[in-house]
């Protein structure tokens, strides 16, 4: 684990982001298993389990603009419903679905998994770290 010293930013084996410190043990675990259990050369195996990090990282993100979406509307607040939105799509494109068509079943497990917190009210989520990432 590093940190990037211009942005403060937390990188897994020195070139992966993640959102948190915290994450990086657990990577560390999954790499592992996907290595030995899973029978992968040790790239690969890091690679998927920062992939499949990186997607529920996605998909934590748009369920709490999602949520935020929802409760900006019912609010009657506009900016912020935007500001939700825009978050939500990036965060879907990035997983690979429409948020306004299909939502994948995946999404409704973080719909209420999060600390409730008043969403409507704008306040990025940690994960959107990663989806601005291509964005520098």
């Amino acid at each position: 684990m590093t940190t990037d010293k211009k942005s403060k930013n937390v990188k897994w084996l020195d070139r992966h982001l993640v959102t948190s410190p915290d994450h990086t043990n657990d990577l560390d675990q999954k790499a592992a298993l996907h290595e030995f259990d899973g029978k992968m050369p040790r790239h690969l195996a890091e690679e998927k389990a920062y992939s499949d990090y990186r997607r529920e990282q996605h998909l934590r993100g748009a369920a709490h603009h999602l949520r935020g979406l929802k409760a900006a509307q019912a609010s009657g607040d506009r900016e912020d419903a935007r500001r939700h939105s825009a978050m939500l799509e990036a965060h879907a494109k990035k997983v690979g679905f429409d948020p306004y068509t299909d939502t994948p079943s995946e999404l409704n497990q973080y719909m209420h998994e999060d600390t409730p917190e008043a969403v409507h009210k704008f306040k990025a989520h940690r994960s959107d770290l990663l989806a601005l990432d291509d964005h520098k």
